[in-house]
């Protein structure tokens, strides 16, 4: 035995399903973070995945998604799109959406619903 227990359930480990790497084992905490759509255009992704040469194949622990996920997140923080959770209703939706699954799929033990636009 490679020193896990059989009995325990071993989760997928890392993964992609082809844009984000995710890893699933269980009892594990996870930070979560979500945009929306009008945050990054989805022509900015596809033109930095074809300069990094990245394929849905691509290993998520390659550098190359490193680099990825390091200019999204710069991108994100200079606030672009239309700051739609800035509306009320709209950062209710979003928040009913976390708490659906709460307690049947994960359960959740804290969430913050914010804009990250520099709209006023």
């Amino acid at each position: 035995m490679s020193g896990q227990d059989a009995r325990a359930p071993s989760g997928k480990g890392w993964f992609s399903r082809g844009y984000l790497p995710h890893f699933d084992q269980p009892g594990l905490l996870q930070f979560i973070t979500f945009r929306l759509a009008d945050a990054i255009p989805s022509e900015t992704v596809k033109q930095w995945r074809l300069e990094l040469g990245l394929t849905t194949e691509t290993d998520v622990g390659d550098s190359r998604n490193v680099e990825l996920r390091e200019r999204l997140e710069r991108y994100e923080d200079h606030g672009h799109g239309a700051c739609h959770l800035r509306l009320k209703g709209a950062a209710i939706a979003v928040q009913d959406a976390l708490l659906h699954f709460d307690g049947k799929r994960y359960r959740l033990l804290a969430w913050c619903v914010m804009p990250t636009c520099t709209c006023s």
